[in-house]
C-alpha cells in the first residue's frame, strides 16, 4: 500500500488546481502592497526605521492569519465527514487514523500554507533597507510556522470530538484565544504586579514569541522565546496525536443516554428558549413569515451579540480603571469604535448566509422551494431574522460611537474626528446593508457555502481598502512622492471606494438572488464554472433588468 495515500492524492489534486497558484500570487501581492503603503506614508524617514516598521507590521498580520487558520480550515474538517456519514467508510479500508487526519490536514490547509510561504520572501525584503538583522527574520519565520501548525492541529483535535460545525469552530476559537491573548494578558498583569511566575504564563502564548523577535527583546530573555516555541511545538504534537487516536473512535452514531441529560435539556432551553413558551414564540414567527420562523428558531442568538458587547464593555472599563487617564485618549476611542464596527460586520457576514448555505447543502432548500413560499418571502424572512439579532446591538453601537466622539472632542478639539465619525458611521450602515445580500448570494452560488462569509468580507470590506491604498500609491508615484492629501481627501476616498463596493456587489447579489435563486438551489453538484464564466455571470447580474421583483 502507498505510504500516506490520502496525502498523496490531495497533493496531486492541489497541483492541478488553479487556485493553488493564485493563492500564492495573491498572498505575495498583498504583502508587497502592505509594504508599499508603509513606504509611501513614511517617505523621508530613516530607511532602517522604515524597514523595521514594514517587517514587524507584516509579521503581525501574518500572525493573525496563523492564529485563525485552524478555525477557518481544519475545525470543521472531520466533523463535516461525520455529519455526512462518510468518515466511517474510510475506515472500512486499510487506512489508519493518522492517514485520515494527515489527509484532512493537507486537503484543507494546503492553500493557506502556500500563502504563508509566499509571504516569507517579502518579509526578507526589509533586510536590504537596514535596521533589521537576519536572525530576526529567521526567528519570525520560526514563530509563524510553529503557530500555523499548532492552529491546524488544535482545529483537527476539536473536530475529532465534535459533530456540529458551529461548536467545532467556537471551541477552536476559544482554545486559541485562551492560549493566545488570554495567557499573554494574564501573564503581563502578573509580571507588572511583581509575581515571579507570571513570566512563565506568557510562554503559553504564541504572541510572546513574536514580541521577543527583535534583537534587543531577544537578548533580554532568550529563554522565554525558546520556551514559547517549545510549548507551541509540544501543543502541536499533543493535539495532532490526540486527533489521530480519537478519529477512528468517534465516527459512530452513539445512542442517547440518560447521563448528561440535564445538560442537554439546559443547553436546548438556552438555545431555543424554555419549553413552556417555545410553541407560542414559534407561532408568532410563523404568523409573520415561514422562513423567518426557520431562521430565527434559536432564541439565544441576540443574547450572544449582547454578551460579546457586554464582555468588551467590561474589559474596556477594567482597562480604564487600571490605566486611568492614560487609557482615555483619542487613539483608544478611535480603535474601540473601529473594533466594534468590525465585530458587527464580520458577525453579520457569518450569519447572513449560514441558514441558506446549510439548507442548500443538506437539500432542504429544494424542499422549501417546493412550498408556496416565494423567493422574495424567503429572503425577507432571512432579513427579519438578521434584524432581530443585530438591529438593537447596531443602535447600541451607534450610541457608543457618539460617546466615543465626545471623548475624542474632549481630548483634542479637531474637526477630523467629526469627519472620521461620519465616514465610519455611514460605512457601517452601508456595509451592513450590502453584506447580507452578498453573503446570501455566495451561500447559494458557491460549491461550498462555508466560504461564503469570507468571500463576502473580501468583496465588501477588503477590496475597497486595497483600492484605497492603491489610489494613494498611484498618487505618490504620479507626484514623485510629493502627494500630501488632506484628511478630507482621505475620508472621501475611503467612503467613495466603500460606497462603490457596496453598490456594485450589493446590487449584483440582489439581482442574482431574485433571478437565479431557484436554479442555484438545485445545482449543488454542478462543477464550479471558470473565472471568465463567473465574471460574465457577474456582469449579467449587474445589467439584467428582469430579475428585479
Amino acid at each position: 500500500m502507498t505510504f500516506l495515500p490520502i496525502v498523496e492524492r490531495e497533493l496531486r489534486v492541489a497541483a492541478r488546481r488553479p487556485g493553488t497558484v493564485w493563492t500564492r500570487v495573491a498572498a505575495a501581492v498583498g504583502a508587497l502592497t502592505v509594504m508599499a503603503f508603509c513606504l509611501s506614508v513614511n517617505v523621508g524617514q530613516n530607511s532602517g526605521t522604515i524597514g523595521a516598521g514594514m517587517f514587524y507590521g507584516l509579521a503581525w498580520l501574518a500572525m493573525i492569519h496563523c492564529i485563525s487558520v485552524g478555525v477557518r480550515t481544519t475545525a470543521d474538517s472531520l466533523s463535516e465527514e461525520k455529519r455526512e456519514g462518510t468518515l466511517g467508510l474510510l475506515f472500512l479500508t486499510d487506512l489508519r487514523g493518522h492517514d485520515v487526519v494527515l489527509g484532512k490536514l493537507f486537503a484543507t490547509s494546503l492553500n493557506a500554507f502556500y500563502g504563508l510561504l509566499a509571504i516569507f520572501p517579502v518579509l526578507a525584503v526589509p533586510l536590504l533597507m537596514g535596521g533589521l538583522a537576519r536572525d530576526e527574520v529567521l526567528r519570525a519565520v520560526l514563530v509563524l510556522l510553529n503557530t500555523f501548525l499548532c492552529s491546524l492541529a488544535v482545529g483537527l483535535a476539536v473536530s475529532s470530538v465534535t459533530r456540529q460545525a458551529r461548536r467545532a469552530m467556537g471551541l477552536t476559537s476559544v482554545v486559541r484565544l485562551l492560549f493566545g491573548l488570554g495567557a499573554l494578558v494574564m501573564g503581563a498583569l502578573l509580571v507588572e504586579n511583581e509575581v515571579k511566575w507570571g513570566k512563565y504564563l506568557t510562554v503559553l502564548s504564541p504572541f510572546s514569541g513574536l514580541i521577543l523577535v527583535p534583537a534587543a527583546a531577544y537578548r533580554s530573555d532568550p529563554g522565554v522565546f525558546w520556551a514559547s516555541v517549545a510549548w507551541e511545538q509540544a501543543l502541536f504534537w499533543l493535539t495532532f496525536l490526540f486527533a489521530c487516536w480519537r478519529t477512528p473512535r468517534s465516527w459512530q452514531d452513539r445512542p442517547v443516554v440518560a447521563r448528561g441529560g440535564w445538560w442537554r435539556a439546559w443547553s436546548r432551553g438556552w438555545i431555543f428558549g424554555p419549553a413552556a413558551g417555545r410553541a407560542g414564540y414559534r407561532a408568532r414567527l410563523l404568523d409573520v413569515n415561514a422562513y423567518y420562523w426557520l431562521a430565527a428558531r434559536e432564541r439565544s442568538k441576540p443574547a450572544h451579540v449582547w454578551a460579546v458587547l457586554g464582555g468588551l464593555a467590561g474589559l474596556w472599563f477594567w482597562a480604564d480603571r487600571y490605566w486611568g487617564h492614560d487609557w482615555r485618549n483619542a487613539g483608544v476611542y478611535c480603535i474601540t469604535g473601529l473594533c466594534l464596527h468590525g465585530i458587527l460586520k464580520f458577525w453579520v457576514a457569518a450569519e447572513a448566509g449560514k441558514r441558506l448555505g446549510e439548507d442548500r447543502q443538506a437539500g432542504a432548500l429544494e424542499l422549501v422551494l417546493a412550498t408556496p413560499l416565494s423567493v422574495t418571502e424567503i429572503l425577507a424572512g432571512q432579513w427579519r431574522a438578521l434584524a432581530r439579532q443585530f438591529l438593537p446591538p447596531l443602535v447600541a453601537v451607534l450610541i457608543i460611537d457618539l460617546f466615543l466622539l465626545g471623548g475624542m472632542e474632549h481630548e483634542v478639539h479637531d474637526a477630523d474626528h467629526w469627519g472620521l465619525w461620519w465616514v465610519g458611521t455611514l460605512s457601517l450602515i452601508l456595509d451592513l446593508a450590502a453584506l447580507p445580500w452578498v453573503a446570501m448570494w455566495l451561500a447559494v452560488s458557491l460549491r461550498s457555502p462555508k466560504g461564503a462569509a469570507g468571500s463576502a468580507v473580501v468583496r465588501v470590506l477588503v477590496i475597497p481598502w486595497v483600492a484605497h491604498v492603491g489610489t494613494l500609491l498611484l498618487m505618490e508615484l504620479v507626484t514623485n512622492g510629493q502627494f500630501n492629501a488632506s484628511s478630507g481627501v482621505l475620508f472621501g476616498l475611503w467612503l467613495g471606494w466603500g460606497v462603490a463596493a457596496d453598490l456594485v456587489f450589493g446590487i449584483a447579489a440582489y439581482r442574482g438572488l431574485h433571478s437565479r435563486f431557484r436554479v442555484l438551489a438545485m445545482e449543488r453538484y454542478t462543477p464550479r464554472p471558470g473565472i471568465w464564466q463567473r465574471l460574465w455571470s457577474f456582469w449579467d447580474s449587474l445589467t439584467d433588468t428582469k430579475g428585479t421583483p
